[in-house]
């Protein structure tokens, strides 16, 4: 049993040491526009360890149903599509900005509005996982 515990509390220090490699940075969402209950978020990734890592999931204890999606263009057409994970190799960087990689927040319970922020909290598997609070930014800001 002892043995089980100090493998259990061993693995946890190496997910939160990998976890603070990683830097989140540039994080926000955009405020909901009138009638609406959908946002989108930013923010900026890197891996400043040696370890490569994924993005498996984004989430938040405010209710909202949380999608990563591309943007793509397609025989002239913009397309978005949701994406299940995201590769973060070691040393690199991930940018979630308008017209690539961004978050959809749906099912919003109220509206988001500017100086307001939402807890986010990103899983990246046995890299650790990230909780930010991000700042609500006027859309075009």
């Amino acid at each position: 049993m002892k043995i089980a515990f100090f493998l259990l509390l061993s693995l946890f220090a190496a997910a939160n040491a990998l976890a603070a490699d990683l830097l989140l940075s540039d994080a926000r969402v955009r405020e909901t526009l009138p009638g609406q209950n959908i946002s989108a978020g930013y923010f900026r990734l890197t891996n400043k360890g040696s370890v490569d890592c994924q993005l498996l999931a984004v989430t938040s204890s405010g209710g909202a149903r949380i999608e990563m999606h591309e943007h793509s263009h397609h025989h002239g057409h913009m397309q978005m599509r949701p994406v299940e994970t995201l590769p973060l190799p070691a040393g690199q960087e991930l940018v979630f900005e308008p017209g690539g990689y961004h978050l959809m927040l749906m099912d919003l319970p109220q509206p988001l509005r500017p100086a307001e922020s939402v807890l986010l909290r990103l899983d990246f598997g046995a890299c650790g996982a990230l909780e930010a609070a991000f700042p609500v930014v006027a859309v075009g800001g």
